[in-house]
Order: C-alpha cells, then sequence, then structure tokens
C-alpha cells in the first residue's frame, strides 16, 4: 500500500515500463499498468 498514489505514479515511470498511463475506468477508479522485469503485467489501482 502507498500512501499517495499521485507521487508513487510519477516515481514508477523512470522505474518501470509504462504500458498503460494513469487514467480513471469508466467505475472510478484510477490506476495504470506496468509491465514488471518479467514482462509480467501489474496493474495498480487507487483504493477509492
Amino acid at each position: 500500500m502507498v500512501d499517495d498514489f499521485a507521487d508513487f505514479y510519477k516515481d514508477i515511470q523512470s522505474k518501470a515500463k509504462l504500458l498503460v498511463e494513469e487514467h480513471t475506468t469508466f467505475y472510478g477508479v484510477k490506476e495504470f499498468a506496468i509491465a514488471d522485469n518479467n514482462g509480467y503485467v501489474i496493474t495498480i489501482a487507487e483504493n477509492s
């Protein structure tokens, strides 16, 4: 868990391959997706 979703997003961009930029889903949750070093997709969402 992170304290600040926006700060985490800014920080992770320089450390991981960003696959999907931060956006708000149709159901109102902010999320983005990265690839880990093995190529797995990790979607990170803000807890609302």
